[in-house]
């Protein structure tokens, strides 16, 4: 386990970016669209909104990576039949990357058409859920293997 200097100094390394972000978001929601950029405040609101989820997202990776330096490391050695498992799953994580990707691509696409900030807010909830709960579940999956691991050590 880190100490909390280590993991305070790395939540505390992503606080500008979490601030320009809500900084960026706040003016969007202020700005008074002009008939000729009707589109500037949702872009704002959305580029403020993605910032900080981007920069809270890699916060809480490093925090994880510092209270558990074994987070996700099963064993030094992969078994062999685990091979075409890890295979499939790298196509998985290839996918699941670019859906946030495509996330982005979704929010700066409705933002230009004018969607509402309350409708650019739900997708974010949704990429937010679903990056939540991509990290729940690798945690329990590494939770589980590596203590199936630790107990054939034993």
């Amino acid at each position: 386990m880190g100490t909390m200097m280590e993991v305070l100094d790395k939540i505390m390394s992503n606080i500008t970016g979490v601030t320009l972000g809500a900084l960026i978001m706040i003016v969007g929601l202020f700005i008074e669209p002009a008939s000729s950029i009707d589109w500037l405040p949702n872009v704002m609101i959305f580029g403020g909104m993605f910032i900080v989820v981007m920069f809270l997202s890699i916060a809480m990776r490093q925090y994880v990576d510092t209270v558990n330096p074994d987070f996700g490391r099963v064993t030094a050695i992969e078994e062999i039949e685990e091979e075409t498992k890890n295979a499939a799953n790298a196509g998985k994580a290839k996918a699941f990357d670019m859906q946030i990707v495509l996330y982005g691509i979704m929010f700066v696409t409705f933002s230009l058409l004018g969607a509402s900030w309350k409708i650019l807010s739900i997708l974010m909830v949704c990429c937010v859920v679903n990056e939540a709960v991509a990290l729940l579940n690798n945690y329990k999956v590494f939770k589980a293997k590596r203590q199936d691991y630790m107990d054939q050590r034993r």
